[in-house]
């Protein structure tokens, strides 16, 4: 009989601790920090918490986003980004496809993340054949090198539109902060399930 009581003893026991272990349950993909949170919240809630109201305060936030913006970029940081295809085109200087993405965020209008509120125009090189597998309804974490941002000038020597503005701005009005268009060479994409 004390076998069995203490064998059941052990039996409760691994249950209510096994209970405890399980981990909690996983939050969405929209609510989950990425790498740049930390770093906009250094700009926006510690550095110039007053750059809604303030404009100087807020051209020198918008100096350390385009600086932020200028040095995450090589980092794959905008990978964690999903992006729509804006345009598909032949590359007009050479060889391959130059496609165009973008930030569409609308349905995050909500949310509290800083990352949710950051945009940008991606355009990448890539290969004709990966560009004709792409479908512009979908969205896709993109995978580059050889970042670089681009001027309005630049931007429109190699294409007529963008969907965000090409120049930087923080917007307070539409509650974001853009960081350009940004010129790549791409690795490969991923399809958001």
């Amino acid at each position: 009989m004390r076998k069995i009581c203490f064998g059941l003893a052990i039996l409760f026991s691994i249950a209510f601790t096994s209970c405890g272990d399980r981990a909690p349950p996983k939050k969405s993909a929209e609510a989950v920090k990425r790498r740049i949170d930390p770093l906009l919240e250094n700009i926006f809630i510690t550095k110039y918490p007053t750059y809604a109201s303030n404009e100087i305060v807020r051209g020198n936030a918008l100096k350390d986003l385009l600086h932020l913006a200028d040095s995450i970029a090589p980092l794959n940081y905008f990978s964690e980004f999903p992006l729509q295809v804006l345009k598909i085109q032949k590359n007009p200087h050479g060889k391959g496809a130059l496609v165009q993405w973008y930030t569409n965020k609308s349905y995050l209008d909500k949310s509290k993340l800083l990352s949710d509120k950051f945009n940008f125009d991606l355009m990448g090189f890539m290969s004709e054949s990966e560009a004709a597998k792409l479908n512009d309804n979908a969205r896709y974490y993109v995978f580059a090198h050889n970042f670089r941002r681009l001027t309005a000038t630049e931007t429109f020597v190699m294409v007529n539109r963008v969907y965000h503005a090409p120049e930087a701005e923080i917007n307070i009005s539409n509650n974001y902060f853009n960081a350009g268009v940004f010129l790549c060479e791409v690795d490969s994409v991923h399809q958001v399930k």
